[in-house]
């Protein structure tokens, strides 16, 4: 499955609910102790930000194993990635998902959420 979504995709009402999931992933990464996070949370999402756009997948798919995200939370991702035929993912034709294409699904609306730049 490529999702092949950008910034430029994440547009409307669900796009600021959208990247609350990036933070609340980033969140959930920071933690877990295994992970070895040992900066403040601030310190890490600026270094989150510079890394490579490879590294910062790596850490989304981790986090989204670790991360509890309720039923909104999915679909305010999901919905920006389509299906075979095009049309957007909603909660009609989310079903048909498998949890691995969910997954992957969350992780690259995040990335495409972390490419973005916000005025804070």
């Amino acid at each position: 499955m490529n999702n092949k979504i950008t910034k430029d995709d994440l547009k409307g009402l669900k796009s600021p609910a959208g990247f609350q999931v990036l933070y609340t992933l980033l969140i959930g990464f920071y933690s877990v102790p295994a992970f070895g996070a040992s900066t403040s949370f601030d310190e890490f999402v600026k270094d989150f930000e510079k890394m490579p756009r490879e590294d910062r997948r790596n850490i989304l798919a981790k986090a989204v194993c670790v991360t509890p995200l309720n039923e909104s939370e999915y679909m305010n991702v999901l919905c920006f990635a389509k299906d075979a035929n095009g049309i957007p993912y909603s909660k009609e034709n989310v079903e048909n998902l498998e949890y691995s294409e969910i997954m992957e699904i969350v992780v690259d609306v995040c990335l495409a959420y972390s490419d973005c730049k916000v005025f804070f």
